[in-house]
């Protein structure tokens, strides 16, 4: 889910709870984490179509191009919902499933190759892990505990979720360029530039 929409979730599930206390933002987390594995599983190996995602958004056509106008959601190949952005739909309709209004922000700016969900940045020089969205190059490894980003040539863990290795041929071949500078050096040749 991009973050706009993170945002907008939060602040409806506020305004529901009448909280913002640990446990409330604990339980959002769950409560998303829940719903997307479980759209995730409906999802698995169906593309979405507008039809589905009119069903299951309880929502017309229209609406869905007005969607488009405003940001909300995106065409890929064929005229199809693009994917991470019907699973952001479909995850918002299912935490508020009794709002008929409000319930997506009426705008969400975005640029338009940018894909749209959160993932964890893994440096390996520096052993370091932290909150990402996929729109810079990689620098090392990127996760996601989302299962669905294997549709953009992600890799799929085995215990869910997926990894983005495109980070990480240039850390191998950097690691690998001084590890054989390294030997070239302790046998006494030098390397050719």
């Amino acid at each position: 889910m991009s973050e706009p929409l993170a945002r907008f979730a939060w602040t409806n599930w506020v305004r529901k709870h009448r909280s913002t206390s640990a446990a409330t933002y604990a339980a959002f987390l769950r409560t998303v984490r829940s719903v997307c594995d479980a759209i995730d599983d409906e999802v698995r190996d169906v593309e979405i179509t507008s039809n589905m995602l009119c069903t299951q958004a309880g929502v017309c056509p229209t609406t869905m191009t007005d969607w488009q106008t405003r940001g909300l959601l995106r065409r890929a190949r064929y005229g199809y919902p693009e994917h991470a952005h019907a699973v952001a739909i479909l995850i918002m309709r299912r935490l508020f499933p009794d709002k008929r209004r409000n319930w997506l922000p009426s705008y969400v700016p975005a640029l338009p190759t940018m894909l749209d969900w959160w993932c964890y940045e893994i440096d390996p020089k520096r052993d370091v892990v932290y909150e990402a969205t996929i729109h810079a190059p990689a620098i090392g490894w990127r996760i996601t505990p989302w299962n669905g980003a294997t549709r953009y040539g992600w890799h799929a863990l085995p215990d869910g979720g997926a990894i983005d290795i495109s980070g990480l041929l240039p850390h191998i071949l950097d690691t690998a360029t001084s590890r054989l500078a390294t030997l070239l050096a302790s046998i006494g040749k030098q390397s050719e530039s």
